[in-house]
C-alpha cells in the first residue's frame, strides 16, 4: 500500500564511516560496519513526517534492542528476538532471529526498544547493472501497536531515488503497525506487532546504467510513547537465490541432514530442468520454480540432481556435499518440559567388552503427544572412546513417522573421531503425520573387543530442528541417557541392583530414599547423561536421603560400590 510522506529538514553531508574492501563495496553489510552506507536520526513529527539528520547512533555489534545508545546496529549473531513471542507455542519465534534465514552471516538492525518518537534512516547509493537489473532486500519489523490513526503508528519507509534524487513513487512504500495489509503476527503481548523475515525484489530494468539511491527509515510512533524497529540485510545482487548448491535444499549455504526437510517437504514437486546440472558442489544459476516455502528458499533448490523432479535421487548430492561450510546455522529451538519428548532411551545400564548396547530413539510421551510432526532433524553426540568406529548404526523400522521407501526418506551420515551422527527423517507425502507417540529410531553400537580401562558412554542430543509440513517449528523438550563401559563386566552377575537396593521414588522431584538391603555400600555416585558425576557420597550407610533439588530435570544412572560390586540403574528427576 503505497503513502505519503515528507522528510523534513534532511542534511545533504551524509556521514559515513572508513570504508573497508568489499565485493560489492559493503552494500550486504559483510565488512561489519556501515562503510559507504549514510546514516540519519531524528523524529516522527506526525502524519509520517520525519525531521532527520545525518548520523549514526551506534553502540558496536550485537547491541540489544534496550540500548539507548544503538540505533544502528551491525548484527553478527543468531539470536532470537525477545518481544516475538509466538502466539502458538509462547516461545520466541523461531523465524525472528537477528539474522534473516536466507541472508549472509551480517544484517542490521535500525531502531530499538526505547520510546521517544524516535527516527532513524540508512541510504546507500548504486549504479543498476545490465547483468543485475534487480534490486533485492529481506527485512523483518517489530512495533508496538497503540491503535494511533495508521499515519501516527510505528512504520517502516522504503524509498527510492533515481539519479537527480527524485522519488521514484512507485517502487517506494511505508509499512506501518498493524497495517492490514501485511501479514503481521501479534504477539503473546498483545501490544506487540511483529512481522516475520520476507524478501522484496524491486526490478529496475528500466534505470540500467543510473545511479538509485535505496533508503530504509524506521520510525516509532508520533506520539512519543510506542517503539519500533526493524532488521535488513541485503545481498550484493539482486536475488538470494540465484544459484543452486546441489545438497544445500534449505539455502543456508550448509549441506547437512536439516536439508532432507526442506527435500521432503518439497518432495514429488515438478519444475523445469537445469542446464548442465551435477552433483558437484558448485553454483549453478537457474530461475526459480513457481514454489518456495513460506519462509524460505525456492523448490528449486532441492531439485539437487537438476532433473526437475524432487525425489530420493535428490539425497545423493546431500551426502556427496556434506559438511561444506556456510556462513550460519538455524537458531537452536528453546525447549520446556512441558512440551513434547524427544527421548534417549538405553536397554542397558552397564555393558563390557564386546558387548552391544541397543536403544531406541522416541518422541512424544504420555499426555504430551506430537500434534502434528512432518519431518526432523538431530544429531546424536556420543562417547567414543568405548565405542568400537564399524559396529555403529540406525535403524528406521517400525518408526510412526513413516516407512522408508513408501512415505518417508531418511539420512544418517556418521563422523567417529567427533562422535557424531547426524539423522534426518522427512515424510514424503505431504500429509503431517497427528498426535504421534512412540518409537522413531533404533540404534545400536557395539564396545570395544580390548580395552583396560572404563568410563561412562554419554549419549545426547543437539541441533535439534522438527517442523510440520507448512515449515512451522516444532518445539520439542529432549531427554538423554547414558550407558556405562566395564572390560570386567561379564554380563552374568549373581545379583541385580534391585536385589540388593531400593531407591524411590522414581521418578522423584528431588527427594530420594537409598536403602541397602544386605550389602555394604562403600560409595554412592549420580551420573548425568553427558557423563558427569554431579553427587557423590562415601560410606553412606544402610539408608541415607540424597537431595537432588539443586540438579536439572532429566535422565541420571544411580552407580553403587558395594562388597559384592558395581551396580546401577537409571533415575528420572523431574520437575512439577
Amino acid at each position: 500500500m503505497k503513502k505519503v510522506f515528507t522528510i523534513l529538514a534532511l542534511i545533504s553531508l551524509s556521514t559515513h564511516f572508513f570504508a573497508q574492501q568489499s565485493n560489492c563495496n559493503n552494500k550486504d553489510f559483510e565488512d561489519q560496519n556501515f562503510s559507504n552506507w549514510s546514516g540519519y536520526n531524528g523524529n516522527n513529527t506526525g502524519s509520517s513526517n520525519l525531521s532527520m539528520s545525518s548520523g549514526f547512533i551506534s553502540n558496536g555489534l550485537n547491541a540489544f534492542t534496550n540500548d539507548i545508545s544503538a540505533r544502528h546496529t551491525i548484527l553478527t549473531v543468531n539470536n532470537q528476538d525477545s518481544f516475538a513471542i509466538d502466539p502458538n507455542t509462547l516461545l520466541p519465534d523461531a523465524y525472528m532471529t537477528w539474522l534473516a534465514p536466507n541472508g549472509s552471516g551480517v544484517s542490521v538492525r535500525i531502531g530499538n526498544s526505547n520510546v521517544g518518537a524516535e527516527a532513524e534512516g540508512l541510504r546507500y547509493t548504486f549504479t543498476v547493472l545490465g547483468y543485475d537489473t534487480v534490486f533485492t532486500y529481506q527485512y523483518a519489523c517489530v512495533f508496538q501497536d497503540p491503535s494511533h490513526q495508521l499515519l501516527e503508528q510505528p512504520g517502516l519507509m522504503v524509498n527510492l531515488y533515481d539519479q537527480s534524487m527524485t522519488l521514484i513513487s512507485a517502487l517506494s512504500d511505508t509499512i506501518y503497525s498493524g497495517d492490514p495489509f501485511y501479514n503481521f503476527i501479534t504477539s503473546s503481548n498483545p501490544m506487540i506487532k511483529y512481522k516475520r523475515w520476507s524478501g522484496v525484489s524491486i526490478n529496475l530494468a528500466a534505470y540500467v546504467g543510473q545511479q538509485i539511491t535505496v533508503e530504509f527509515n524506521n520510525f516509532d510512533c508520533a506520539f512519543s510513547g510506542h517503539f519500533g524497529y526493524t532488521y535488513l540485510d541485503l545481498p550484493c545482487f539482486g536475488s538470494y537465490v540465484a544459484n543452486v548448491w546441489p545438497g544445500d535444499c534449505d539455502y543456508d549455504l550448509y549441506a547437512n541432514n536439516m536439508d532432507l526437510i526442506s527435500l521432503g517437504i518439497a518432495f514429488g514437486s515438478n519444475g523445469p530442468t537445469r542446464s548442465g546440472a551435477s552433483n558437484n558442489w558448485v553454483a549453478q544459476p537457474m530461475s526459480d520454480w513457481p514454489q518456495s516455502f513460506q519462509l524460505g528458499a525456492n523448490y528449486k533448490h532441492s531439485d539437487c540432481n537438476g532433473d526437475g523432479t524432487v525425489d530420493a535421487s535428490d539425497t545423493l548430492a546431500i551426502s556427496l556435499n556434506y559438511n561444506n561450510a556456510h556462513p550460519f546455522k538455524y537458531a537452536a529451538p528453546v525447549y520446556e518440559a512441558a512440551l513434547p519428548t524427544l527421548k534417549m532411551l538405553v536397554t542397558e545400564d552397564t555393558v563390557g567388552l564386546n558387548a552391544f548396547v541397543n536403544g531406541q530413539i522416541e518422541l512424544g510421551n504420555s499426555g504430551v503427544d506430537v500434534d502434528s510432526l512432518y519431518a526432523i532433524g538431530f544429531t546424536i553426540n556420543y562417547t567414543n572412546a568405548y565405542i568400537d568406529p564399524a559396529n555403529i548404526g540406525m535403524s528406521y523400522n517400525n518408526s510412526w513417522l513413516g516407512t522408508v521407501g513408501v512415505d518417508m526418506i531418511t539420512m544418517t551420515h556418521t563422523e567417529f573421531p567427533g562422535g557424531l551422527m547426524d539423522i534426518g527423517m522427512s515424510a514424503t507425502n505431504q500429509l503431517n503425520n497427528i498426535d504421534g507417540q512412540g518409537n522413531l529410531a533404533a540404534f545400536r553400537f557395539r564396545t570395544p573387543a580390548v580395552a583396560s580401562v572404563g568410563g561412562n558412554i554419554a549419549l545426547s542430543f543437539s541441533d535439534v530442528y522438527a517442523v510440520t509440513v507448512t515449515g512451522r517449528v516444532v518445539s520439542l523438550n529432549i531427554q538423554n541417557d547414558n550407558v556405562y563401559f566395564d572390560p570386567n563386566f561379564t554380563g552374568i552377575q549373581e545379583y541385580s541392583f534391585n536385589d540388593l537396593f531400593s531407591v524411590y521414588p522414581n521418578p522423584s522431584s528431588g527427594e530420594i530414599n537409598f536403602e541397602s538391603f544386605d550389602s555394604v555400600v562403600r560409595s554412592i555416585e549420580l551420573i548425568d547423561a553427558i557423563g558427569r558425576v554431579v553427587m557423590h557420597l562415601q560410606e553412606p550407610g544402610m539408608k541415607t536421603r540424597i537431595s537432588a533439588h539443586d540438579l536439572s530435570a532429566g535422565l541420571y544412572q544411580v552407580r553403587v560400590i558395594c562388597d559384592k560390586g558395581m551396580f546401577s540403574s537409571k533415575l528420572l528427576l523431574s520437575r512439577h
